[in-house]
């Protein structure tokens, strides 16, 4: 049995031109869902800082019961998201009677937040290919 070299040659050629195109698809749809992914969850902690920040103001401005519960469950539910020390929440919640000490600390945290937001570019990467 004689097998023609090119004709195994061609057959070959055949196939990777076949397979290559799918292996390329999957590779570039599993970073494509990563990606997704992690776009959302980065839109997630903005809004959870957003709103944050816009029930601190509310609470800053009518200081009463319904605006302290809406502020302290939008401080919770930065937990998720963000990375808050024991400290600093106890700080802010020891500091609810003192407006200035108050004002300060949530200011504070905000800034200290809002630089976890955006993370450099090669972290990025790293976490996206880390999965």
């Amino acid at each position: 049995m004689d097998i023609d070299l090119t004709i195994t040659i061609s057959v070959i050629l055949a196939l990777a031109a076949i397979i290559s195109p799918v292996i390329v698809a999957l590779i570039n749809n599993r970073y494509q869902v990563k990606l997704k992914q992690f776009d959302s969850y980065e839109m997630s902690k903005k809004q959870a800082l957003e709103n944050f920040s816009q029930k601190t103001g509310e609470h800053i401005a009518t200081n009463n019961g319904y605006s302290l519960e809406a502020f302290l469950g939008s401080l919770y539910s930065l937990i998720p998201y963000f990375k808050i020390s024991k400290n600093d929440i106890n700080l802010i919640t020891s500091s609810l009677d003192n407006l200035s000490d108050f004002k300060d600390n949530v200011n504070n945290l905000i800034i200290q937040l809002s630089e976890q937001i955006l993370p450099k570019r090669k972290s990025l990467i790293m976490r996206i290919f880390r999965k």
